[in-house]
């Protein structure tokens, strides 16, 4: 029963307000004439006869217009409420409406900021593994295609009122960047070298424009497993951290204080960015990554980075580096840090670790690379030079030295070369005390020496000693002659069973060659074997050829 009346109160209460008026007129009517019923029965008998009834039809006009009254009353309430409510259901109307309205097109923002947003991760990616392929492994373009978004303009134009200009001209440079390398691929099928040798010159460029340049990017696959946010530069990482925020509604944007002046923004629980003074783009504070970890602290200018710490990891809570910028001058400059190398050993723990001077190690552990990529030394700097325990490597990759520097000249350790090797002692950066393996000394004429040296010469052990050349010069004469040049590259010595053949055939198809004789070092005094073919190697020119 309740809920019937619940349900239908609403009617009765219309149904009582009409009702009203009839019933305070039924009053006003029993008041005036007294018994209804009698009334009624009396003006009937004095129907037709005005002058007696005028005093009743009077107070019943009275009373009519009282209802009408009343009813008009209502009735223009009623109507006026009617007219009210639905204005009123109009407006809630028009501002559903509205926020209708207004959600479509923050959703819409929302998913063309995250279309920029991967657009520009994926062009990251593409260009380091670009980078990878064309300079580093000098192999055909990989990938060999890449795309985005054909309304890139238009989505990177609805960011206008959340970006600064100089972030929209950053961005907008980019996709030109990007879509350069697009039609620099698309160019490459055609097998044009020149075209191919665009395509990396550009993407060397745009690598040293997109990678921070405390990264050694000789060698940035080794830093495949991170993630790729971490592979580039950290004003870069501001604007797409900033883009990212635009993709999330705000309702799962919270802001938070945390002091005075201090607060915290975090986005679905995880921190994004945290200010101690002023704001995120003019302000000290704190920028993290999508794990919440620290990614930048310290004072930033513009939305740019000036002075801090940057941090890089390769897996959550596992920095690979860890870089101090400092802003004396118009230029952000690296103060100190370390980059670690993931395939590094206790030797070769980093790449880079110490205090720097204008972008480079200064005091503490470098590394140096060759024109061609190949590490050239790794190893402790003092003041800029060689100083402490170091390895050298050649050209093509093989280990040279290990051991200790003294003011960038090799003091002890490791010396190699393609025939032979030296562990002592080094004096002016040449093998001075210790004990060698078929080692040359081109400037005494001596070559694959093995055993031990004393003052840069043999002292114990044997090797090979001139004899003659083939136009019978004899080792004085050889000191003598000081037009000569040693130069070991050019000397080759066939290798055979036969030692005497040997010689027969190089003395018959070459004119110019070297007898050298094996010969026995006893506390520095050379000792000449006897004097027959197996004791005699012979050296040659290639360009002497009969």
């Amino acid at each position: 029963m309740k809920k019937l009346f619940h349900k239908n109160k609403r009617l009765i209460l219309i149904i009582l307000i009409l009702l009203l008026p009839i019933l305070i007129s039924i009053g006003l009517l029993y008041l005036i004439f007294g018994n209804l019923y009698d009334a009624l029965i009396k003006m009937f008998e004095l129907r037709g006869k005005p002058n007696i009834t005028k005093d009743a039809i009077t107070s019943l006009s009275y009373i009519w217009t009282f209802i009408l009254t009343i009813y008009s009353i209502v009735i223009t309430s009623f109507f006026s409420y009617l007219v009210w409510k639905v204005s009123k259901d109009s407006l809630l109307v028009s501002k559903d409406l509205k926020n209708l309205e207004e959600k479509r097109d923050s959703e819409n923002e929302r998913e063309q900021a995250l279309i920029v947003y991967y657009d520009l991760q994926h062009g990251f990616s593409y260009l380091r593994d670009l980078y990878i392929s064309l300079l580093i492994k000098n192999q055909s373009p990989n990938p060999a295609r890449i795309f985005f978004s054909d309304d890139w303009i238009k989505n990177v134009a609805t960011l206008r009122n959340k970006l600064t200009r100089p972030e929209l001209n950053q961005v907008y440079q980019l996709y030109n960047d990007f879509f350069t390398i697009q039609s620099l691929l698309e160019n490459t099928y055609s097998k044009d070298n020149d075209q191919i040798a665009e395509l990396r010159d550009f993407t060397k460029q745009l690598g040293r424009k997109v990678f921070p340049e405390f990264l050694p990017l000789q060698r940035i696959e080794e830093f495949k497993s991170s993630s790729i946010e971490d592979l580039i530069d950290i004003d870069w990482y501001i604007l797409i951290h900033k883009i990212h925020q635009f993709t999330y509604p705000e309702k799962q944007i919270v802001k938070r204080k945390t002091g005075n002046d201090s607060y915290e923004v975090l986005i679905n629980g995880i921190n994004s960015y945290s200010v101690k003074s002023g704001d995120i783009r003019d302000g000290e504070g704190i920028v993290y990554t999508s794990n919440g970890e620290e990614k930048a602290i310290g004072y930033f200018a513009q939305g740019k980075f000036m002075t801090g710490k940057v941090f890089g990891y390769i897996n959550p809570n596992e920095k690979y580096y860890s870089i101090n910028y400092e802003t004396t001058t118009p230029t952000r400059n690296i103060v100190s840090g370390y980059v670690m190398n993931p395939n590094g050993d206790k030797e070769n723990k980093y790449f880079y670790n110490g205090y720097f001077c204008e972008n480079k190690v200064f005091n503490g552990f470098t590394t140096e690379f060759h024109s061609n990529d190949e590490i050239k030394f790794s190893g402790n700097v003092v003041n800029g030079l060689r100083d402490g325990y170091g390895t050298s490597f050649s050209s093509k990759g093989k280990l040279w030295f290990k051991g200790i520097y003294k003011q960038n000249e090799k003091y002890k350790g490791e010396l190699y070369n393609e025939k032979g090797s030296f562990n002592g002692i080094f004096k002016d950066g040449r093998p001075w005390e210790g004990n060698v393996k078929r080692y040359d000394f081109p400037n005494q004429y001596i070559l694959a020496f093995d055993g031990e040296i004393r003052e840069g010469k043999p002292y114990i052990g044997e090797g090979l000693m001139f004899k003659q050349s083939s136009m019978g010069e004899d080792l004085e004469e050889r000191y003598a002659n000081d037009n000569w040049e040693p130069d070991e590259q050019h000397w080759q010595m066939q290798e055979e069973n036969d030692q005497s053949l040997i010689n027969e055939n190089i003395r018959k198809n070459y004119s110019d060659w070297d007898d050298y004789i094996k010969t026995d070092w006893n506390e520095g005094i050379p000792m000449e074997r006897e004097s027959i073919e197996n004791n005699i190697t012979v050296y040659y020119r290639e360009s002497s050829k009969l």
